[in-house]
């Protein structure tokens, strides 16, 4: 499952960022991982700050997160409080970092490093499964 839901957000890639839009053709971060899962009949809140709260496991090890675990950073809003969502596509254990998919404003859907990303390292709130 993790494999196959992988393969269809990276499908997505290069489709433009909308802000409130759920897809297909634009998305918003929230839109982008809502409309992935509810795909494999998984279905999300509306905002990223509801995944969050939504997630019945929480954890920050990046160890520990899995292909297809959510990953979650603070807005650009100053508050602390989630702001932006993505998903998972692999782990490296040995760099103790990972490759997520998400929509972004700079990009639209693009796969972002963690940590290598100054800006998501800053941001960094924990991941969720």
């Amino acid at each position: 499952f993790p494999d196959s839901l992988i393969c269809y957000a990276e499908s997505y890639l290069g489709t433009p960022y909308q802000y409130g839009s759920k897809g297909p053709n634009a998305f918003d971060c929230s839109g982008f991982t809502g409309f992935i899962f509810s795909s494999f009949n998984i279905k999300l809140a509306q905002s990223s700050t509801y995944q969050y709260k939504d997630a019945p496991i929480k954890f920050e090890e990046i160890d520990s997160a899995k292909q297809g675990d959510l990953i979650f950073f603070m807005g650009r809003n100053g508050r602390k409080s989630v702001g932006h969502v993505g998903i998972v596509v692999d782990v490296d254990t040995v760099k103790h970092s990972c490759r997520f998919i998400h929509a972004a404003t700079h990009g639209g859907v693009i796969e972002t490093y963690f940590p290598s990303s100054t800006y998501y390292n800053q941001r960094f709130m924990g991941f969720g499964r």
